[in-house]
């Protein structure tokens, strides 16, 4: 069983956030509305190797939503990696990566070959390649206990700590090839962002 990222899809939310009448920190809205890679993001923050531990590698069927937000024809089969990014064996963020079989090949296809590194640099490098974010949200509790029924045991205690969601696709031309969520944890949080541009 993987984590159901259509929990965690809340466009209302989002759009309340977008409009400022959710009070958020200014350090908080640079972690979840940048949409430049987040691996970099935090390599040149923390000036580190950042750990990439995969807990899952498999696939999954889409349900309705994932064949909206995916822009299938039909529920087809997905590969799902779900990982999670360390500094020094404490975690930062859980991510989902969902990736429907029929985009499986070129650069997509290393996404399924790619073991513990991390898929930002097969994303970002491709210039074809467009990232929306869909839905910032904060985790509820009913999403962590959701958490524990999907992982291991030592994964699930990992994630039960995330205090925020969000989800993106990457588009090209008109499929969106690609549905990321992320889930960002208390020792991501705690840390000031990169502010630099570019």
């Amino acid at each position: 069983m993987v984590v159901d990222p259509c929990r965690f899809y809340n466009p209302a939310q989002h759009h309340k956030a977008c409009k400022g009448q959710q009070s958020l920190s200014f350090w908080l809205k640079l972690w979840l509305y940048d949409t430049r890679s987040l691996t970099d993001k935090l390599a040149r923050l923390i000036k580190g190797n950042i750990e990439v531990e995969v807990s899952y590698k498999g696939f999954t069927w889409a349900n309705p939503t994932l064949i909206k937000l995916l822009r299938l024809r039909g529920r087809i089969p997905l590969f799902c990696r779900e990982a999670c990014l360390s500094y020094k064996g404490k975690p930062l963020v859980f991510a989902q990566t969902l990736v429907p079989t029929s985009h499986l090949r070129g650069s997509f296809k290393r996404l399924y070959a790619c073991k513990d590194l991390s898929i930002g640099p097969i994303l970002f490098k491709n210039a074809a390649l467009t990232r929306e974010i869909l839905s910032v949200s904060p985790v509820s509790s009913a999403d962590l206990i959701h958490f524990k029924a999907c992982m291991p045991a030592s994964k699930a205690l990992c994630c039960a700590q995330a205090k925020w969601s969000r989800l993106s696709i990457f588009l090209t031309d008109q499929t969106a090839p690609v549905l990321i969520s992320e889930f960002f944890l208390p020792e991501l949080l705690k840390r000031e962002p990169c502010c630099e541009h570019g």
